[in-house]
Parts: C-alpha cells; structure tokens; sequence
C-alpha cells in the first residue's frame, strides 16, 4: 500500500502543523482532515521508488554511446565504460 504525506493547511496541532503520513489503500480517498485534531489537511508530493533500475548500467549507457568514469584517488578519474573521452582526467584546482 502507499505512503502519504499530509500537512495542515493553515495552522494545526504538533502531530500535523510539520507534515505526518499515512498508509491508504490505491484508489481510496484522501483523508480531509488531521486524524488528532480535524484541521483541514493537505496530501504533499513526495518522492516515490521505483525499484532497481538496470538503466543505468555500465553496459547500456555504453550501448547508447555514454562513457562512465569511477573516482581513482584524489581528484583522479578512470573511464569504466565507452570508449570516447580520455582514459583518465585529473581535476586540477
């Protein structure tokens, strides 16, 4: 089930005045008003997740023509993936 974030409009008591959440079921209505107090109450937009993304993986950006690069020590890069771009950069300060 989700997680909801809700916040009073205006004003409220400590439970709802910052923000406190809630578990609805998908498809059931938002709750109108703070459980403790009643005050009106607004559902938040927050952050969500998605589960593991392969997206991002070393083999698919090269595929669409990416190169990655993975930190070697101080200020120092070697390219992972791809095969544009130096094999390693030094970031000078």
């Amino acid at each position: 089930m989700p997680l909801y974030d809700y916040r009073a409009i205006e004003g409220g008591c400590e439970y709802c005045a910052d923000a406190f959440e809630i578990i609805e079921k998908r498809g059931a209505e938002r709750i109108a008003a703070c459980p403790e107090c009643g005050v009106a109450v607004t559902r938040l937009l927050s952050g969500c997740s998605v589960g593991k993304s392969t997206a991002l993986a070393k083999k698919h950006l090269e595929k669409a023509g990416f190169t990655t690069y993975n930190k070697a020590g101080k200020d120092n890069y070697e390219r992972t993936s791809g095969s544009d771009g130096p094999s390693h950069i030094v970031r000078n300060e």
